[in-house]
Parts: structure tokens; C-alpha cells; sequence
């Protein structure tokens, strides 16, 4: 009979084929892990860092405009602007600025000529200008360039009671990197403020200082609002967002380096392939066993029971190989065997018939012999009484 799989070669190739759709299995899920769990890990922290960033914007807005209102509905604020009096406009709009709490605290005509400033220059009186000048929205923060710092400045009209506008009250202090560290406390990114082209602040940070050093290449590749963009910049692989603050004009952008937030993924890849090996080697040990009982096992106690048999001297049952493996080859040869001690049984079996037909035929030989000798004497007695008889009487 011809092997034409071995066992061996099975078994291998069974455990190759265990181990490649393992290893397949590894493959699919790590991609499909980093795939969607990064861009789900990212959207997800995408939709928190932007309601963050709205209620910590609205919570400073909200916070500005109280201050606002407690000095724009003074009626003794009012009634000093009203007064225009410059004595009296010296001695108690500084109060409101000390109520305040800021660094710039600007009164105005609707004009713009300035009625008190706590910095009078020509940079501040232009910026003034400018503002009510190119004003659309009144009560929206905007970041101005005084003298190379930046400033936040909220501003908003000075009105009477009977609704008659006396001018526009701007007050503002200098944009510190605080808001760009609260922001990344409360969203868990690196956050950079910009403006028209103009980096306002950053939450100082080796990413952001990086950044820092070629803004040209910043606003080049930060260009995207809600989105999720990948870019390199000098050497790091980073992924970012930005959004535009609800409050202002101001461009927050969200970033971090993809190798730091790939950390969370690597774990849930860790726990999910040695999850995998577990249940694989489960699946690969029931799979071999299956294998080993139904491939080897079956055949190892269908050729058990055939011994047995032969050694019962039943050898009128056929074996039949089950397979074309090495099993399937010893089956074949118990055949052999079993019909091999099958002729040698039925020649026995003719040969000791033999021997007793002989041995019978010898017996009545022996038997007629000695029956032939006992009659012989009596019948030669008997002859020769007849041999007398007819000579002397005749016939």
C-alpha cells in the first residue's frame, strides 16, 4: 500500500495552517485596532476637546461680560463719562479699573478721541480707532498687537439709561500661556493659540516649543478646522485639530504626538492578542485533538480491536485500512497478516483432516488385516475338509 500523506507532513501542515490564521487573525486585528481605534480614540476626544473648549470659552466670556455690565450699569460710572469732566473723570474712572482688574482701561467718545486712558499711547489711541472703527461684533474678545505684546481686549458702548450712547468703554490685559495650560489640563492636549497669522500662546511644552521655532511651516500645515489631520513636522509624526474659539477670533489648535496617544492603543492591542493567543491555543489544542482522535485515535483502536481479534483466532473479519497515512499502512499490513494466518490456518486445517482420513485408512487396514487372519485358519480347515469330502465321495 502507498503513503501518500504521512502523518508527519499532516500534522505539520495542520499546525501551520493553526499558526498562519493565527498569526492572519493577529494581523487583521492589529490593523483594524490602530485603524479605527485611533481615528475613534481621536474623534471621540475631538467632540470632548470642543465642548471643553466652548463652556471654558463661555465660562471667560461670562465672567468679562459681569465685570462689564457691574461698571457699564454704574449709573456713577455713567454719570462721571457724562460729566466729561477731566478732574472728576481722573479721580473716579480709576476706581473702575481697579474693579476691574486689567491693564488696559480705555474711555472713549463714539468718535473715538479719548476721554481717559490708564496708557496713553500712540499705539493704543491707533488700536482704539481701529476697533470701534472696524467694529462689527461689540462684545467679542479680540487680540490686538500693543507695543509687541499681545493683548486681549472686550469692549463694548457706553449707554444711558435713556438709551443715548455716550461712547465705548475697551479694556483688555495681557494673553498669558495660562489659558493655553488650562486647556490642556481640562482636554489632555498641547494647545497653541493663533490668530491671523500670529501665534498668541502656547501651553509650553516641548511639542509646542518645537512648533514655535518655524511658524511660517505652523499655519502651513495647522490649516484644518474640525478636522483630524496627520502631518510630520521636524521629526515628530503629530496629529492635531483646531478649533475656532466660540468668544473671539482666536484659532485654538489641538495637538499631540501619535506615538504618545498610540500608548492607550498598544494596551488594548496588548490585551486583545493575548486574549487571542489564549482563546488560538484553545482552539489549536480542541483542533489537534480532534484531529489526534479522529485521524489517529480511530484508527489506533480499530487496529487494537483487530489484534484482538487475531489473537482470539477470529480472523474472518477483514481489516479495512482507513486511511492512506502511516496508520492507513499498518492496517494494510494486519491484513496481510490476517489473511496470511488465514491460509496457514485452512492449510492446517486440510492437512491434520488428512492425517486423521489416514489415519482411519490405516486403522481399517489393520482392522481387515487382522479380520482376514482370524478367518484365514478356519476357512483353510474348512477347505480341507471340503477337499476330503470331494474326494472321497465325489461331487
Amino acid at each position: 500500500m502507498k503513503v501518500k500523506l504521512s502523518l508527519t507532513k499532516q500534522y505539520l501542515l495542520f499546525l501551520t495552517i493553526v499558526i498562519v490564521l493565527l498569526i492572519a487573525s493577529s494581523l487583521v486585528i492589529t490593523s483594524h485596532v490602530v485603524k479605527n481605534g485611533l481615528s475613534d480614540l481621536f474623534q471621540q476626544r475631538m467632540v470632548r476637546a470642543n465642548e471643553v473648549l466652548r463652556q471654558y470659552s463661555e465660562a471667560r466670556y461670562l465672567s468679562k461680560v459681569n465685570k462689564f455690565q457691574t461698571v457699564l450699569t454704574s449709573p456713577r460710572f455713567i454719570a462721571t463719562v457724562a460729566t466729561a469732566d477731566e478732574q472728576t473723570i481722573k479721580q473716579e474712572v480709576p476706581i473702575y479699573k481697579e474693579m476691574l482688574g486689567t491693564d488696559i482701561f480705555v474711555v472713549t467718545e463714539n468718535n473715538g478721541r479719548l476721554i481717559y486712558s490708564s496708557n496713553i499711547s500712540d499705539s493704543l489711541i491707533v488700536m482704539c480707532k481701529l476697533l470701534i472703527a472696524g467694529n462689527t461684533k461689540p462684545k467679542m474678545i479680540k487680540y490686538c498687537n500693543l507695543n509687541g505684546q499681545i493683548y486681549e481686549i472686550f469692549m463694548n458702548k457706553i449707554i444711558t439709561s435713556d438709551g443715548y450712547q455716550l461712547g465705548w468703554l475697551i479694556a483688555g490685559e495681557q494673553f498669558s500661556n495660562q489659558v493655553a495650560r488650562e486647556l490642556k489640563n481640562l482636554t489632555g492636549f498641547e494647545i497653541i493659540v493663533s490668530q491671523s497669522e500670529k501665534i498668541l500662546g502656547n501651553s509650553s511644552s516641548r511639542l509646542t516649543e518645537k512648533v514655535m521655532k518655524d511658524r511660517d511651516k505652523y499655519f502651513s500645515h495647522f490649516d484644518k478646522t474640525n478636522l483630524i489631520a496627520k502631518t510630520s513636522f521636524l521629526g515628530d509624526n503629530i496629529i492635531y485639530f483646531s478649533s475656532m474659539e466660540p468668544f473671539s477670533n482666536a484659532k485654538i489648535t489641538f495637538l499631540s504626538d501619535i506615538d504618545e496617544q498610540l500608548s492607550p492603543i498598544i494596551n488594548r492591542i496588548g490585551m486583545l492578542l493575548t486574549f487571542l493567543s489564549i482563546s488560538g491555543a484553545l482552539l489549536a489544542l480542541l483542533a489537534i485533538y480532534i484531529f489526534t482522535d479522529r485521524r489517529i485515535g480511530r484508527q489506533v483502536r480499530y487496529l487494537v480491536d483487530a489484534a484482538e481479534k487475531i489473537a482470539e483466532g477470529n480472523l474472518k473479519t477483514e481489516i479495512i485500512p482507513q486511511s492512506n497515512d502511516e496508520l492507513g499502512f499498518l492496517a494494510g499490513e494486519f491484513e496481510k497478516m490476517r489473511f496470511d494466518l488465514l491460509e496457514n490456518q485452512m492449510r492446517s486445517e486440510k492437512a491434520h483432516k488428512d492425517k486423521l482420513d489416514s489415519e482411519r485408512l490405516t486403522a481399517v487396514g489393520q482392522m481387515a488385516t487382522g479380520i482376514i487372519h482370524d478367518f484365514k485358519s478356519p476357512m483353510a480347515v474348512i477347505r480341507g475338509h471340503l477337499e476330503l469330502i470331494t474326494m472321497k465321495y465325489g461331487d
